[in-house]
């Protein structure tokens, strides 16, 4: 995957600005300094289960996949693509093994930066804990409503994906997105269908 070094990071700086303006060029070149530019192809393991979420992934593009192991089986907990950090949660603020697997569905570009390295950061530039803590936020938020749709029934929450989260249905398979939803293939099918027939 060819890239422009300037250009991802511009991006990225220009995402985290609409969460505080104020960045100074010190904390840029910081930021910068302890950041470093990774790739990962389709289907590639970004996080494996057990190991320890060292860094957060700034998404610049592509799409990356959580899952998790239950009873046995793999299910998903949620996607996350361009503009998005990609963590693990758990194990990256508890810098613990991780019980989530990060798995990209498509090629991803991101920056990365090391959670020793976000710490300092905090440390010396004290208005980055803004970002920090609007970040958090607002995942949390999203969060939060998205757990609203456990009481929903999986027609009402694809239906919900569907206007919320349209990029999803272009690049999410049908196991991985029946997984999410708690459903098999074939109701999924049916669900499709259904809503197909409503446009």
């Amino acid at each position: 995957m060819q890239f422009d070094p300037e250009i991802l990071f511009q991006n990225m700086f220009n995402s985290l600005k609409s969460y505080y303006a104020g960045f100074c060029t010190g904390l840029q070149e910081t930021i910068r300094r302890h950041c470093e530019i990774q790739s990962y192809h389709k289907n590639s393991t970004i996080l494996e289960y057990g190991q320890v979420c060292k860094s957060c992934f700034f998404a610049l593009q592509g799409l990356v996949v959580a899952r998790f192991m239950h009873d046995g089986n793999e299910k998903v907990s949620w996607f996350m693509g361009a503009g998005d950090v990609i963590i693990a949660v758990d194990s990256f603020y508890r810098q613990t093994p991780s019980t989530e697997k990060l798995v990209a569905l498509m090629d991803v570009i991101c920056i990365s930066l090391p959670n020793e390295a976000l710490q300092k950061i905090y440390h010396e530039f004290p208005e980055f804990n803004i970002v920090g803590r609007r970040l958090t936020e607002e995942y949390y938020i999203k969060s939060m409503e998205r757990n609203k749709w456990v009481s929903f029934s999986a027609r009402e929450r694809y239906k919900l994906l569907l206007e919320q989260y349209p990029r999803l249905f272009q690049h999410v398979g049908n196991a991985d997105m029946a997984t999410y939803l708690g459903v098999d293939k074939s109701t999924l099918y049916r669900i499709k269908k259904a809503q197909s027939r409503k446009k």
